[in-house]
């Protein structure tokens, strides 16, 4: 089939399946064009996103220095207690009233 063949016969489709041939052609396109991605590794994806306790706060992964910050570094602080958080038997009577209220 000549090229000229084929574009007389998308002319004739309808245009969802115009678009449709259209969308795989640019696929193809875009595929062969673009330079192949460089693949990481989930570790070095997720590294940096959780602190632990242990670790120097000093001691940040290199894009996280830049004024990137991780999650935990985000979040820190988002929750303030008047007073300091409450005590295990604090919460444990905060559940335990809410059960009561729920199903009374």
């Amino acid at each position: 089939m000549t090229p000229e063949e084929l574009i007389k016969e998308i002319k004739q489709l309808p245009l969802d399946r115009q678009r449709e041939v259209l969308d795989v052609i640019l696929r193809e396109v875009r595929e062969k064009t673009q330079p192949p991605k460089d693949r990481t590794s989930i570790v070095s994806s997720l590294q940096g996103i959780a602190k632990t306790d242990n670790s120097p706060s000093n001691t940040q992964p290199e894009e996280f220095r830049d004024g990137h910050l991780s999650i935990s570094q985000r979040l820190y602080g988002i929750l303030k207690f008047e007073g300091g958080p409450p005590t295990d038997d604090e919460v444990k009577d905060m559940i335990a009233d809410y059960l009561l209220e729920k199903y009374s």
